[in-house]
C-alpha cells in the first residue's frame, strides 16, 4: 500500500500578485528546486520495497501559492508499476503565519503547519491515521509518511486510544542539478 501526501513551508520569500500588492509570505527560497531519491517503504512484516521519486516545488506566478509535484516511481522503467504523479497545491493561510492548506485539486484540502525546518500535517484516510513530515535539512529534503491503524490499549481506565504502526515511507531526496 502506497500512501502518497505533499507539503511545503513559511518564513521567508514573499510574492507579489499582477497589481503588486505584497502577498503572505511562503516556503523559504532554499525549499525550492527539483528534489529526487529513492523511498524505502517498511510494511507491518517488517519487509521493505523501494519508488524512486522526484518532487518539483516551484511558485505559481502571480500567486502566494507554491505548486507541489511528487511523482513516484521511474518514468523509464518497464518492471516497476506506472508512475504516479501527483499535482498539489500549498496555500499559506490568510494571517496565520506557519499555517498552510495542501489542495490536493480534487476537493480535499489538508491542514499543515511549519515548526521550524519541518512541515507536519496529519489526517485520517480509510480508518488510517497519517502523519506525513517533511524536514528541510541543508543540502536534503527528507519526506516521512508513517500509517497506524488503532490498537487495543490494555484496560480502558482513561480514555487512551493507541495505534498500531503499519507503513513507513521515508526518502532523502538531493537537490537535482
Amino acid at each position: 500500500m502506497l500512501l502518497f501526501n505533499s507539503f511545503a513551508t513559511v518564513q521567508g520569500s514573499t510574492f507579489q500578485d499582477e497589481e503588486n500588492k505584497t502577498l503572505e509570505p511562503t516556503l523559504p527560497s532554499d525549499w525550492l528546486g527539483v528534489w529526487m531519491g529513492v523511498m524505502v517503504i517498511t510494511n507491518p512484516k517488517n519487509e521493505k520495497m523501494t519508488v524512486p521519486l522526484q518532487m518539483e516545488i516551484a511558485s505559481i506566478r502571480g500567486s502566494n501559492k507554491l505548486s507541489w509535484i511528487t511523482s513516484y516511481g521511474d518514468p523509464e522503467s518497464k518492471k516497476q508499476q506506472p508512475r504516479v504523479v501527483k499535482k498539489y497545491e500549498l496555500v499559506p493561510e490568510s494571517g496565520k503565519s506557519g499555517r498552510f492548506m495542501i489542495d490536493e485539486k480534487n476537493g480535499i484540502k489538508l491542514p499543515a503547519r511549519l515548526v521550524g525546518n519541518v512541515l507536519y500535517s496529519q489526517f485520517v484516510v480509510g480508518g488510517s491515521s497519517i502523519t506525513a513530515r517533511y524536514e528541510l535539512d541543508e543540502d536534503q529534503l527528507q519526506f516521512e509518511i508513517v500509517s497506524t491503524s488503532k490498537a487495543p490499549a490494555g484496560d480502558e481506565i482513561q480514555s487512551v486510544e493507541t495505534f498500531n504502526i503499519n507503513v513507513i515511507q521515508r526518502v532523502k531526496m538531493k537537490r537535482k542539478k
